[in-house]
């Protein structure tokens, strides 16, 4: 279980890496485009790669701390939350 956990982690720094990447190359996009007027080619589609893949292996780690967007409406109707609570 630990090499998993290492894992994990090695993937959410790698997921930040390619966040700060992609706010690297838009602002370097938006920069090229209204300073020198010479938008690029690549930056957009590069960003948005960085972002799907960084959202894919972060999400493990969100997974494992409960770190992820919880919808607690339904649950809270129907089961009580004091029950809720005594699981985790």
């Amino acid at each position: 279980m630990k090499l998993y956990e290492q894992l994990t982690l090695k993937s959410a720094w790698l997921a930040a890496l390619l966040y700060g990447a992609s706010g690297v190359m838009l602002t370097y996009e938006v920069g090229a485009r209204y300073l020198f007027i010479a938008p690029t080619s690549w930056a957009s589609e590069l960003s948005q790669l960085c972002l799907i893949y960084g959202t894919l292996l972060a999400m493990p780690w969100a997974l494992q701390f409960r770190r992820h967007i919880q919808i607690n409406a339904i649950i809270h109707k129907s089961v009580s939350y004091t029950h809720l609570r005594a699981h985790e």
